[in-house]
């Protein structure tokens, strides 16, 4: 049956037509309105179990050194150490006089003031063996006389003659229960003639 009326022919099972060509893009629509401030949602709950444990920061800078501390009190004295070595005894000078010839100078010069003696006198010392002259021929030598040129031409003498002894120990104060002697000096009126090891120093006089 051929459908004359289109109108008609609509209302019939037909076939299906094919699909018509895709239509242009439409245009943008216009912005929406903004929404509505939405409400405030509930407060969250809070955990109770903690967080892990951060790492440890960078040492910090050294600070200001702080203010002088008052002083202590003074401390106890300690005790006293033990007495140190006794030094050896340096060499002398060839300018300076020992004790021993400090002595010998005050004796001979103590015997001329006994005799009432003028002049100068010399406490000359004397090796003391038997190979040296005595005393009073050492004072009567010129080349020992011209050492010294104020008295050079001066009569020179001997007044007598000692022996210093060397080594002697250092006397401390005395008492009757610790006796201390120290040095020790021998004379003898004839003393000056003596030969061998005898006089170590010879007492000379250059008179005024």
């Amino acid at each position: 049956m051929t459908c004359t009326n289109p109108s008609a022919c609509a209302c019939l099972n037909g076939r299906d037509g094919r699909n018509g060509l895709p239509g242009p893009p439409g245009r943008d629509g216009w912005d929406g309105l903004a929404g509505r401030q939405g409400l405030k949602g509930d407060p969250g709950q809070t955990l109770e179990v903690p967080g892990p444990q951060g790492e440890p920061g960078l040492p910090g800078a050294d600070g200001p050194p702080g203010p002088t501390g008052p002083a202590g009190p003074t401390g106890l004295q300690g005790e006293r150490g033990p007495q140190g070595l006794r030094g050896e005894r340096g060499q002398r000078s060839p300018n300076e006089h020992s004790e021993y010839e400090t002595i010998a100078q005050s004796v001979c010069t103590s015997m001329a003031i006994k005799e009432g003696r003028n002049g100068w006198t010399f406490a000359v010392r004397r090796r003391c063996d038997s190979h040296t002259a005595n005393c009073e021929t050492l004072c009567g030598v010129q080349a020992l006389r011209n050492l010294d040129s104020q008295s050079s031409q001066r009569p020179w003498s001997c007044l007598g003659a000692i022996h210093v002894y060397g080594g002697r120990p250092v006397s401390q104060p005395s008492t009757t229960s610790n006796p201390s002697i120290g040095l020790k000096v021998f004379w003898s009126s004839s003393y000056h003639r003596v030969m061998g090891c005898g006089p170590n120093y010879c007492c000379c006089l250059a008179s005024a």
